[in-house]
């Protein structure tokens, strides 16, 4: 039951938000990105969108992921 969470988030995740949290990012940042990184600001965009999802995938599904560990090795701790 956590496994299913889990890969069901990641996946969201990684594949589905990326293009939501760019366009955000280009809509919000677009002129600061442009001043500081010139010709780059795509590229700095697409790596400060992935860098956003990192850390909310660390957040959220961490702790899915230690459920789902615990549950298949039978360590009922927590």
């Amino acid at each position: 039951r956590y496994a299913l969470k889990y890969k069901v988030g990641q996946r969201t995740l990684k594949l589905g938000a990326q293009p939501f949290v760019n366009d955000f990012l280009k809509i919000i940042c677009a002129d600061e990105f442009n001043y500081l990184f010139g010709g780059h600001a795509g590229l700095m965009t697409n790596i400060a969108s992935g860098s956003i999802l990192g850390a909310i995938e660390a957040l959220v599904l961490l702790p899915i992921e230690l459920r789902k560990i615990l549950s298949q090795t039978g360590n009922r701790t927590h």
